[in-house]
């Protein structure tokens, strides 16, 4: 008989009899006409999901390959010598699992092999640390930058995954500058003069994933590599005491730091997710030799992204 209920959820157990497991499973195309079949595993009696796997493939010959395999696995989570009925949407079959090699689902589940791509976009707060010099203040003055990222991600285990970044960023900030010195009334005349720089950052990050179901949560800590992209460019406060204009920079190291966190939500081909970091520079950026404006960046941000499951490793039975 033909059934008609979310395959993401358990059956009613008017359909399931004895049975103390079932499984379900839902078939679509996306839009990038891909092919793809997912099962769920429940337990009859609770409604408990007891493991669920998804293929993806572009023709029904691709998907004879995948499926076997794909069926065993799931299989293999159910206890050996279990006896189980599966239902589906179609006719009703009875299947004996003899269960999988420990060793061998031990190596499987630890190892996912999953391959994302994705692009992220956001903003950070920053902090600028200058020190005196070229007239400049000693002290620490807030900006604003505006980023877009490049994202590939590999999860090697199920708590172990790298990803590399290509980031832009638009930086803007004010430093204040002294402009005269009054020593009969021992004060000084102070301006603002506003800086703003592009730059590049090549950020590798050490990832823990801890995945819930469709949820993931993945704490990260890496370095990255620092690139100045074109001049960074003053804007003075009082166009009569100075002009604007722009002078080469460089970072010395080219280094920084970043630690952070992201969620992730599985959503259609790949993952909606959520990124909240802290970024600091190792060295020291210094505007052209002479000049003297000298700071090191601090930023936290926050960015919206989605990343493509590209590739996923077929578990080996």
């Amino acid at each position: 008989q033909s059934l008609n209920f979310p395959p993401d959820q358990p059956p009613e157990p008017v359909y399931l009899g004895d049975s103390r497991l079932v499984l379900t499973g839902e078939y679509y195309i996306d839009v990038d006409d891909l092919q793809h079949f997912q099962l769920w595993l429940w337990n009859s009696a609770s409604g408990s999901l007891v493991y669920t796997d998804e293929m993806v493939f572009e023709d029904m010959e691709e998907a004879e390959g995948y499926l076997p395999p794909m069926v065993s696995w799931i299989f293999s989570h159910v206890p050996v010598d279990q006896r189980i009925t599966v239902l589906q949407t179609g006719p009703q079959e009875e299947v004996t699992d003899q269960g999988a090699d420990e060793d061998q689902e031990t190596r499987n589940s630890l190892f996912t092999g999953r391959l994302y791509l994705g692009l992220r976009g956001g903003g950070s707060f920053n902090a600028y640390s200058s020190l005196v010099g070229g007239g400049y203040e000693a002290g620490t003055s807030q900006g604003f930058s505006g980023n877009g990222a490049v994202v590939l991600e590999f999860r090697i285990f199920r708590f172990l995954g790298l990803q590399a970044e290509a980031i832009f960023n638009y930086d803007t900030f004010k430093v204040a500058k002294i402009t005269a010195n009054l020593p009969t009334v021992g004060q000084s005349l102070r301006s603002t003069d506003r800086f703003s720089a592009m730059s590049l950052m090549f950020p590798l990050l050490v990832k823990v994933p801890l995945e819930i179901g469709v949820f993931s949560l993945s704490p990260f800590v890496g370095i990255y590599y620092a690139m100045p992209l074109g001049k960074v460019h003053m804007d003075p406060s009082d166009s009569r005491t100075a002009a604007a204009a722009s002078y080469t920079y460089t970072v010395n190291p080219p280094l920084g730091l970043v630690l952070g966190i992201d969620t992730g939500l599985t959503l259609g081909p790949g993952e909606l997710f959520l990124d909240l970091r802290f970024s600091r520079d190792i060295g020291m950026t210094v505007a052209e030799k002479g000049y003297g404006i000298q700071y090191v960046r601090n930023q936290i941000g926050l960015s919206l992204g989605y990343k493509f499951l590209i590739w996923k490793k077929r578990p080996v039975l």
